[in-house]
């Protein structure tokens, strides 16, 4: 009886670390956020048609455009916008809304799109520490919308 006891114990703290488990991952922001990916082909369908002011985060390569990234720019700007990411060489046109001239190497930068117009320039951002820069730039183009 005291072997079933402790069995039962076991099999009880094993479902428990499951359940806390998975709960983490549930609540993750880095693993709840989803990216979408914007290229030539679906730019005009995510961003220029989007019904919400679409931020545009583009690098080099969609490697450095992680889930820390995104989830860090949608705590900045919240459920009202709609956060896309994608390469510079696939969206060039974005990107000159963003860093005028084009130089190389080119850095991180991100423009918010609305109604398929840009109201206000885009800005280079530094990608371990965006935050300040995607609150600027959320001010100043709800700033501009006032």
């Amino acid at each position: 009886m005291e072997s079933v006891n402790r069995i039962t114990r076991r099999l009880m703290l094993v479902v428990l670390m499951l359940v806390v488990s998975g709960m983490m991952f549930l609540s993750s922001p880095a693993i709840a956020a989803t990216i979408t990916t914007v290229n030539r082909d679906n730019f005009e369908a995510e961003v220029l048609k989007s019904d919400k002011p679409v931020v545009v985060i583009l690098a080099d390569d969609t490697g450095s455009l992680n889930n820390e990234l995104v989830s860090k720019a949608e705590k900045s700007f919240g459920d009202k916008y709609k956060i896309v990411v994608g390469e510079i060489r696939e969206n060039v046109q974005a990107y000159s809304r963003a860093i005028v001239p084009l130089i190389y190497p080119a850095p991180p930068a991100a423009v918010i799109f609305k109604n398929g117009n840009v109201p206000t320039p885009g800005f280079a951002f530094n990608i371990n520490d965006p935050t300040g820069s995607f609150e600027g730039i959320k001010k100043r183009f709800e700033d501009s919308q006032a």
